[in-house]
């Protein structure tokens, strides 16, 4: 682990800045405890799950108004002790991330990327350059769709209500009081106007707590120009049709509100609610939602490097020189005295059919000195699915490591 400190003037105020870079074996639930750092319990929790998942990651949160706090979990091919300045640190990072969406957006498609997830945001890479431009480029995706919803979405909507007393409060409806038998009893109709406030005011705390929570980004210009013009707009919204805001004040209001049935089943509302949560912080696919307080990229090298391979073997192919299968899957059974224990698939990484030969290639995200070193699992893993796919000899079987 390595700690390096920046120091900031935003506006008026020095804005301290910490760093702190770990490599992805690290253990940091007992660095933080050790050392009697105090840290959410949610971010650790969320590290510790990425690191067992084996993905890198950066993580930041706001330690104070002045003190911002950048976790950077680096890949165990990295040496953490060669680092030796905030720049360096963001070199290697950011190194690893922009050749993942690289890849990723080239193949991922291709070889299997729905099996291994990340949280990062589909953006117009070409212009950014750094993490904290990706930060600010995807949290200003989020606000001007937002924007864009209740720009698009007529803020009133009108509807019909029918009723009947003995005195007139409202508009007389002729037809209905002709065909009326009680003449004691007046039907009349009024307009109910049936705004977009409880969006509004969902939207409204949602903006509140990211303004909070987030302020270390409000620097950036087109941030806070966004979420002025949001605010702007929600509060003629809410004007005539107030919602309380008190009861959408806590987090575990909000989360309840976001699961309400006010988001309609449909995909301008679905879309609205999804930009809602990436602005809380949540960043997986269920209902489980957990607002957090701190910002995250995360992604897995090991997949990443499973599409450098794909890539050259892609190459390979469009040259002429072989063909191979992505992740063939091939089902069977485990059977004991004719009876079916379990049912399972082999599924390689790639299948490589050169010339008469064919291969199998395991592709590790694994530091391998030498043939000795390789561990008997991975060995055994190879050596079954080569005989649900073909018989192959020893010395057609390849191992890629990253050496």
């Amino acid at each position: 682990m390595k700690q390096f400190n920046e120091i900031q003037l935003v506006g008026s105020q020095n804005i301290l800045t910490k760093y702190l870079a770990f490599s992805e074996n690290e253990d940091l639930t007992m660095y933080f405890f050790e050392n009697k750092i105090s840290i959410n319990p949610s971010l650790i929790s969320t590290i510790s799950k990425n690191q067992y998942n084996n993905k890198i990651g950066c993580y930041q949160y706001s330690e104070s108004d002045f003190i911002f706090i950048k976790i950077f979990v680096l890949p165990k091919t990295e040496n953490i002790s060669d680092i030796n300045s905030v720049n360096d640190l963001l070199l290697i990072f950011e190194k690893y991330f922009f050749e993942y969406v690289r890849l990723k957006n080239l193949f991922g498609s291709l070889h299997g990327f729905s099996t291994i997830p990340d949280n990062i945001v589909d953006l117009d890479f070409s212009s950014i350059r750094s993490i904290s431009e990706y930060f600010e480029s995807r949290y200003s995706k989020v606000l001007r769709e937002v924007i864009s919803f209740f720009r698009k979405h007529s803020r009133v909507q009108y509807s019909t209500h029918l009723f009947s007393s003995q005195t007139v409060t409202a508009q007389i409806n002729f037809k209905r009081n002709v065909l009326e038998l009680n003449k004691s009893l007046l039907h009349q109709q009024e307009n109910i106007i049936n705004n977009k406030s409880l969006l509004a005011s969902i939207t409204y705390s949602v903006v509140s707590f990211f303004s909070l929570h987030k302020n270390h980004l409000l620097s950036n210009s087109t941030l806070a120009d966004d979420i002025k013009l949001l605010n702007n707009i929600l509060g003629k919204i809410l004007k005539n049709n107030f919602v309380d805001l008190k009861k959408l004040s806590s987090s575990s209001k909000i989360e309840k509100a976001l699961l309400s049935k006010v988001f309609k089943n449909d995909f301008s509302h679905n879309r609205l609610r999804d930009n809602l949560l990436i602005l809380l912080g949540w960043e997986t696919s269920n209902n489980n939602i957990k607002i957090k307080d701190f910002d995250s990229i995360w992604f897995s090298p090991e997949y990443m490097y499973e599409l450098n391979v794909f890539e050259k073997l892609n190459k390979l192919k469009m040259d002429g020189v072989l063909d191979f299968y992505s992740k063939p899957s091939l089902p069977y059974n485990i059977i004991s005295e004719n009876r079916v224990l379990a049912e399972s698939s082999s599924c390689p990484d790639f299948v490589i059919q050169y010339g008469n030969k064919k291969m199998i290639l395991d592709a590790k995200w694994k530091i391998i000195y030498d043939f000795n070193s390789i561990q008997n699992e991975d060995l055994l893993k190879v050596f079954g699915e080569k005989k649900f796919h073909f018989q192959i000899s020893k010395d057609d079987l390849k191992l890629w490591n990253k050496n």
